[in-house]
């Protein structure tokens, strides 16, 4: 089923086109079966002659006559066209499967040709349960489908620089049919190896299409000189790429994090990865000390950074609504892993779990590491500091609603809010006073984030007009504002564009108010790739230049 010449000629040097590591692992396979091995093959080509050279019986289904013609013919001269039998067909080509008489049986299924979906479902039934199942170019997003028909079968995935392979051995079936689970074959096949992942999620019914260099999104042309000269700098990106997240399944690993970095202990080698980063063999892994075990299966909602509100919010809670992607759900997850146990982060799990959380565990100083049995673990749902908006669909259905009736407070907010950071160890307002003169005449009020539950301020939020705080993680509280609302930034040294790009995303008008340090600079006097996340720069006070202030209130 391949787009050929009518005279065509089968390069057996170069055949069969799948990553390097599947053509060697399938004829090892091959070589330990009883012969003959019997093939259904959709796709013919060099594939075709590998097989008959094994010794299998191939049964090859091909929609192309010239094709066909002069695969038959290199068969007949390399002397295997007796184990040889051409099917052709037109579209559907799934339909094939019913020429087949009751009881038919395959070894091998390989899928290799067009609408691969479609055939590899169709033809699944003849497999023998003992049998395997061959997916080429396992990386394009359209056959991603595929895993999902496979979900209860080991695999294991082999790639190249440019195509994936991944076999299927249906002996291995997991009884409970809860994963997709791929064993990787040795590291020597990667340039970055990687865990075992289970599957990318299919997210293609999503808002917005996300697959392996979808651009995200670019921001607005903006007039505010301020965000021009943040550009400028390298504070804000023009636009990022997105691939949906990959999904790991892990068996009886250890993982803690350490300094800002996840690490991962799982089969002989430490897995690394730091906020928004995949995951790649760690070079010089720290101790992993006291290690916790826990039973069963682990959901792991950790991650660098993660312990802060507005990385959980956005970057770790929406894990769990990949879960259904993947073929689980809550009920198949004993223990859900958490950066922190404070009281919002189990309310935010136990609020997008509807109260029906499992168990919810944390790293702390008594439990450093945890061990578990096995775990479900993820890469990045965001692409850098970008939020996809499937991220931003899942928030609005956990926090749709009035907040819940049993939470004892019933919050009242002003249109007009300030999101006070006058408690964190960072980034006060040093000049606090004289700012509170200029904001309790225009109606703002001043509210401490930490003090109400998630849901109960977001709830309050819903009506706000104005928004108003330091660059920080109560920020991440616009996602609860209306559309219309403006939300106002001020920042000082420490500069990051995940709330313009928050604001952007969901329609509010956004402006900013440089503050100054102690050293009378802000981040318009830096270069991003000097400051970077220097903790020094990021935890620096500020200081409100009040003229400034008004003219954006004003604005």
């Amino acid at each position: 089923m391949h787009q050929q010449p009518e005279s065509a000629e089968i390069n057996v040097a170069r055949v069969p086109l799948w990553a390097r590591g599947a053509i060697k692992h399938l004829a090892g396979l091959i070589a330990d079966r009883e012969k003959p091995v019997k093939v259904l093959e959709f796709g013919s080509g060099g594939s075709t002659i590998f097989l008959l050279k094994q010794g299998a019986e191939v049964t090859s289904v091909e929609h192309h006559p010239g094709w066909a013609e002069s695969l038959q013919a290199k068969a007949a001269s390399l002397g295997l066209g007796e184990n040889l039998r051409l099917l052709l067909r037109d579209r559907p080509y799934a339909n094939v499967v019913e020429s087949f008489a009751r009881g038919t049986t395959f070894d091998i299924l390989l899928v290799d040709g067009r609408e691969r979906v479609d055939c590899l479902k169709a033809a699944l039934p003849l497999v023998a349960p003992d049998g395997l199942v061959l997916l080429d170019d396992a990386q394009r997003s359209r056959y991603w489908p595929a895993f999902r028909a496979l979900a209860h079968v080991r695999s294991t995935m082999f790639e190249d620089r440019a195509r994936s392979t991944v076999i299927w051995d249906l002996a291995s079936a997991d009884q409970d049919q809860r994963f997709v689970a791929k064993t990787f074959p040795d590291a020597a096949h990667w340039d970055h190896p990687r865990p075992g992942t289970i599957l990318v999620p299919d997210l293609h019914a999503r808002s917005d299409h996300v697959g392996p260099g979808y651009i995200l999104r670019k921001p607005l042309v903006e007039n505010d000189p301020t965000i021009r000269r943040l550009r400028q700098l390298g504070y804000i990106a023009g636009e990022a790429s997105y691939t949906a997240p990959h999904v790991f399944r892990f068996d009886n690993p250890m993982i803690r994090i350490d300094q800002g970095r996840k690490f991962v202990a799982h089969r002989g080698a430490v897995y690394t990865n730091g906020a928004g980063e995949p995951f790649t063999v760690a070079k010089k892994p720290p101790p992993f000390g006291k290690v916790t075990p826990l039973s069963g299966l682990t959901l792991d909602l950790s991650a660098p950074g993660a312990g802060r509100f507005a990385f959980f919010l956005l970057s770790s809670l929406p894990k769990l609504d990949l879960i259904g992607e993947i073929g689980l759900t809550l009920e198949d997850i004993d223990h859900i892993l958490i950066n922190s146990g404070a009281p919002w982060a189990r309310s935010l799990v136990a609020l997008a779990c509807k109260g029906k959380a499992p168990d919810i565990v944390a790293f702390s100083q008594r439990t450093p590491a945890f061990g578990p049995e096995r775990m479900i673990g993820f890469e990045s749902v965001r692409a850098g500091r970008f939020t996809p908006a499937w991220v931003y669909d899942f928030l609005d259905r956990v926090f749709a609603g009035d907040a819940d009736p049993a939470q004892s407070e019933n919050l009242e907010l002003s249109p007009r809010v300030y999101i006070s950071r006058q408690r964190a160890q960072g980034r006060r307002i040093v000049n606090h006073e004289e700012v509170m003169k200029i904001l309790k005449p225009l109606g703002f009020q001043e509210v401490f984030a930490e003090d109400h539950p998630p849901q109960v301020l977001a709830s309050a939020l819903r009506k706000t007009e104005v928004l108003l705080s330091p660059h920080g993680a109560g920020l991440a509280n616009l996602i609860f504002c209306p559309a219309n609302a403006r939300i106002i930034e001020l920042f000082g040294s420490h500069y990051t564009p995940q709330y313009y790009y928050l604001a952007r995303d969901r329609g509010q008008s956004y402006s900013s108010v440089p503050c100054m340090n102690d050293a009378g600079k802000n981040a318009l006097d830096y270069h991003q790739s000097a400051v970077g996340e220097r903790e020094e720069i990021n935890r620096e006070d500020i200081v409100v230049p009040l003229d400034v202030l008004e003219a954006a209130l004003s604005g």
